[in-house]
């Protein structure tokens, strides 16, 4: 068997396991966890800390996990692919890029509108705030519903850009055109993401600039891995898996070291600013750890310890992906030396 033959072989080896019981389970479960953390959240800071109905956190929900999804997924695109597509080199990455970016289309279309839906029901909630001469409020609705019709916009035109480089066979985001597009996108995406957090805050404590800039950057944080974990599952398998090669689980491999560094940062400042958000409504007493509120705080935290340990558990498990090599790329070579000890 040629040494040809033997790439080929290790590079096509997926474990495509059945059942839902299984160590490739791990990253949808994360995935999971995340969403329901993320909606404790929503109805904490929304009806139990807040002043809204459970109609609105459910229409906030929709709204910050549509934007969330976006631009984590858009951070990926702009900050995750291209650099590894332009580190791997050659044709398999860069047809591996496009249809990354070709899938990453179809959910940024659901996001997209499940923003939409969450923005309209809740705009006429904060629209009525102008009736106690509340202008601010006006003007970061009028940036996020810019910053919703931008981001269509924008998706729109990068869907043509993407289909057009796709059919040409060049790489996706390899172009300053595309790169620039997705970095506008996510501009976009944080502007809706950034503005939903100030009218939150300002809706129930106008003038607390502290809880606003907690309340950003918890969102940012969120979104980058929110956003970045429903890229690995629905895109970067799905994508790889239509044409394995070795360079494809190479520039793989890469994409899931790079946002792990992402992650690294975001877990942390998702802690600290959820934590930072308890101290600015309720202070660090033990009455903020009782009652509904105090529940909803220790359950949040429960689920951040869960995702604590399923995210040291991927690495060492080789849990990542159910594609060799992708979760760390000594599965390769234990691969090929089965593979040539097959011949």
């Amino acid at each position: 068997m040629a040494a040809g033959d033997v790439g080929a072989a290790v590079a096509v080896r997926d474990a495509d396991p059945t059942g839902l019981l299984n160590k490739y389970a791990l990253p949808k479960v994360a995935m999971v966890v995340i969403a329901v953390a993320a909606a404790a959240g929503t109805v904490l800071s929304t009806v139990v800390g807040g002043s809204l109905g459970y109609g609105q956190a459910a229409a906030r929900y929709l709204l910050l996990m549509g934007s969330g999804t976006a631009a984590g997924g858009l951070l990926w695109a702009w900050q995750v692919v291209g650099p590894a597509a332009r580190l791997v080199g050659g044709p398999d990455a860069a047809a591996y890029a496009a249809r990354q970016t070709a899938l990453f289309r179809e959910v940024q279309g659901w996001a997209w509108l499940a923003s939409t839906v969450g923005w309209l029901i809740l705009a006429p909630t904060y629209w009525a705030l102008g009736t106690s001469g509340r202008t601010a409020e006006h003007l970061a609705l009028a940036v996020s519903m810019a910053a919703l019709l931008g981001w269509g916009a924008l998706r729109t035109a990068w869907r043509g850009a993407v289909r057009r480089r796709a059919s040409g066979g060049a790489a996706a985001l390899e172009s300053a055109d595309e790169a620039r597009r997705a970095g506008w996108a996510l501009a976009a995406v944080a502007l809706l993401l950034w503005s939903a957090g100030f009218l939150q805050v300002w809706y129930d404590g106008p003038g607390d600039w502290q809880m606003l800039l907690w309340r950003v950057l918890h969102l940012s944080a969120f979104a980058a891995w929110f956003g970045g974990a429903v890229w690995n599952v629905a895109v970067a398998v799905r994508a790889a898996r239509a044409n394995l090669s070795v360079p494809v689980v190479i520039m793989a491999n890469a994409q899931l070291e790079r946002f792990r560094r992402i992650v690294r940062v975001a877990f942390p400042l998702i802690v600290a600013t959820g934590l930072l958000q308890v101290w600015d409504y309720a202070g660090f007493t033990r009455a903020a750890f009782e009652g509904t509120f105090g529940h909803f705080v220790l359950f949040k935290l429960g689920l951040v310890a869960l995702l604590l340990v399923i995210f040291n558990t991927c690495p060492m498990w080789h849990a990542c992906s159910p594609i060799a090599g992708m979760c760390d790329l000594d599965d390769l070579r234990h691969g090929e030396r089965r593979a040539r000890a097959d011949v």
